[in-house]
């Protein structure tokens, strides 16, 4: 049966009546069923039929009631909103410095995502949080707007001292800084290591992005320079992302070496 009302008020009533439907989903059910399942009253479950029914989201058959098949999706595909909707709120602090268009990233992936910003007393918590997972990994892929010296240092030590794997791709403006002092001297000997490679893309780094052992991601906006936000997420779908994603950047990259350090007369 196609649905008899207009689309505002299929809205209203998967939002009121979507967990009868997910009852339904499940197996048919007859109302007694349906009250033990949603632990509610009999004239609620009755209200509720009529309402589904009206809206040809519910048909009879016999004293069961089953999902239609567009009420079938519908419901599916209002749970999949709400997850989105979720979601997306949770992460507003982040996604607000996101510049538009460039984060090619199905938000529902970020539903268990551990979501850091600057607060009273700590404004570097994110940058700490980075340099902290550097310090804890053995293989970092990233791009980055922006270098910071911490990173840089941690960095250095991971690869030099402890044999981490560090491959990175820098926009034009970290490449220069890494040509500065006091990043200059760290930056020539990293780039003499196999262990460490670095390349230069001169198309906008939107973010920093970054994935450490291949089990965790991080993505990390800035205004101006300033921290913004991080998200972290280990769910295998954004390590996937990311991963592809460093990939695309990488090959159109150009590679970095050891000469363009050399110290200045």
């Amino acid at each position: 049966m196609a649905p008899s009302t207009g689309d505002a008020d299929i809205l209203a009533v998967l939002d009121g009546r979507g967990d009868v439907l997910d009852s339904l989903r499940e197996e048919p059910k007859d109302k007694r069923a349906l009250e033990a399942d949603l632990d509610v009253s009999r004239s609620t479950v009755d209200r509720a039929l009529r309402e589904l029914e009206t809206a040809g989201l519910v048909d009879r058959d016999g004293g069961r009631y089953l999902p239609t098949a567009t009420g079938r999706l519908l419901v599916r595909e209002y749970r999949r909103f709400e997850s989105t909707a979720a979601a997306v709120a949770r992460l507003e602090p982040f996604l607000k410095w996101v510049p538009e268009g460039e984060l090619d990233l199905d938000p529902r992936w970020l539903t268990d995502v551990e979501l850091r910003t600057p607060r009273e007393g700590d404004p570097y918590a994110m940058i700490n949080r980075h340099v902290e997972a550097i310090a804890e990994c053995d293989r970092f892929d990233g791009m980055l707007p922006l270098v910071g010296l911490h990173a840089h240092e941690t960095t250095y030590e991971r690869v030099v001292e402890d044999g981490a794997t560090v491959d990175v791709v820098l926009s034009r403006t970290a490449l220069e800084t890494m040509r500065t002092e006091p990043y200059r001297p760290k930056a020539r000997e990293l780039l003499a290591h196999d262990r460490y490679d670095v390349a230069v893309t001169d198309e906008p780094v939107p973010y920093f992005l970054g994935v450490f052992d291949g089990e965790h991601v991080q993505v990390g906006v800035d205004e101006d320079g300033e921290p913004r936000a991080l998200a972290e997420a280990d769910s295998a779908r954004v390590v996937e992302w990311a991963e592809g994603k460093l990939r695309d950047v990488r090959a159109a990259a150009t590679p970095v070496t050891a000469d363009e350090f050399a110290s200045p007369d």
